[in-house]
């Protein structure tokens, strides 16, 4: 098993004001699980296998009234390193039309959660459409996975009912030490957009009146692509789709994930930006496999240029040495600490730092290190492919930026 869903986590957040019910727009039936089986399952709700790993353990999935958001109970997943057959909770199914828009939300609160030996990085919700025989059409979904410990937060995913669907079902899963509760699911339909739209034998484009797309931007997106598969050495075999939304309160509101931009691997690129560089590059790389660690997946994104926001990365570099915001890159291995930390200094950072690595040693070495390697630590990864760690680069990457050997990221740099 992979990861299950594409999305990452969103900001919209639907909190219940009814302590007993979903409200009268959700689809979903029974989704704060205040209605419990004998069992000591959510009523109408079923438990299949989601994952399996290294062990004979079942993941245990009950609901509890320990914590809720919504309501009285939430449900309750754990596991540990012993576990090895991962529990999913799939909800009744819920008829549907083709071609509506579907939005799964919920909230999640975490208690010490770790990815384990050969656990997958899910603990999240997904959204499944199936036909009138039962046969699965498309499934998609906000893994989650964030570890650590963390109060309650938002997931949520969105998907367009394909040809064929009758019915869609929300699932809710972790396959990860630790403990999760959930809350508060709803299932919404939102009216479709207004899509004008223009097909390339590479690309398929979406726009809006509100929103349009110019030749010159189509041509410009274009031109990209070819350009970053010939820098990276991979081709996208399958058209790739272009979402161009009016702002980013809509695109937020009809993905289910908030920012400026973002990419769905393999073949999707949604945006408020007419031409946009970054999210086409996570497409093409993603040909390559997924990248082990955000540092280098990002930093791969930015650094293919050679400035962020208009200016080259040593001005960036420079400030954030002078403000003393220069983060260890130690510090920027995983998704949570990446995301921990203000995002205009982490995709500089990141992306100084990767056009470092190639420059250092070729696009073949650098891939190695985040798609190829068989390592599982940043640390361990870089060894491999570089032979020395990230202490020795980040240090060598220091020094080819003329930076001091007392600036802070130095002096938290282990030995």
């Amino acid at each position: 098993m992979s990861e299950l869903g594409r999305l990452g986590p969103g900001a919209l957040v639907l909190f219940s004001l009814d302590a007993t019910a979903q409200p009268a727009d959700s689809m979903l039936p029974n989704g704060s699980f205040e209605e419990v089986s004998a069992d000591g399952l959510p009523e109408g709700w079923t438990l299949t296998e989601g994952a399996t790993t290294n062990g004979r353990r079942a993941s245990l999935v009950e609901v509890r009234s320990d914590a809720s958001m919504a309501g009285q109970h939430s449900l309750y997943f754990r596991g540990d390193r012993r576990t090895g057959h991962w529990q999913a909770a799939v909800s009744p199914p819920v008829p549907v039309q083709p071609g509506e828009l579907l939005m799964l939300s919920a909230v999640v609160r975490t208690q010490d959660l770790a990815l384990e030996r050969h656990q997958f990085r899910n603990c999240g919700i997904g959204l499944s459409f199936s036909d009138a025989q039962g046969e699965g059409l498309l499934f998609t979904g906000d893994p989650g996975g964030l570890e650590g410990t963390h109060d309650w937060s938002s997931l949520s995913t969105a998907a367009t009912a394909p040809e064929g669907s009758v019915h869609a079902q929300a699932s809710v899963f972790c396959s990860m030490s630790g403990e999760a509760w959930f809350d508060d699911l709803r299932l919404v339909r939102r009216p479709p957009l207004p899509w004008r739209v223009t097909e390339t034998e590479r690309m398929v484009f979406y726009d809006q009146d509100a929103s349009q797309l110019t030749e010159e931007d189509r041509a410009k997106t274009l031109a990209n692509l070819e350009s970053i598969e010939a820098t990276l050495g991979l081709e996208m075999t399958q058209q790739a789709h272009f979402y161009h939304y009016r702002d980013r309160e809509q695109k937020t509101l009809y993905t289910g994930i908030d920012g400026n931009a973002h990419a769905i691997t393999p073949d999707e690129l949604h945006t408020i930006w007419p031409v946009d560089h970054h999210e086409l590059v996570h497409l093409v790389a993603s040909v390559g496999g997924p990248a082990h660690s955000p540092l280098l997946g990002e930093g791969l994104a930015v650094g293919l240029g050679n400035d962020w926001n208009g200016h080259p990365f040593e001005y960036w570099i420079d400030q954030f040495v002078d403000d003393g915001d220069l983060p260890a890159l130690a510090s920027m291995d995983t998704r949570t600490e990446f995301r921990a930390q203000p995002s205009l200094v982490t995709y500089p950072v990141a992306g100084s730092f990767v056009h470092f690595l190639i420059q250092r040693n070729g696009m073949e070495t650098f891939q190695q290190a985040s798609y190829q390697g068989h390592q599982r630590t940043l640390d361990g990864l870089l060894r491999e492919a570089y032979g020395v760690g990230l202490g020795e680069l980040e240090r060598e990457w220091h020094a080819s930026l003329d930076l001091s050997s007392d600036s802070p990221a130095e002096a938290a740099q282990p030995p």
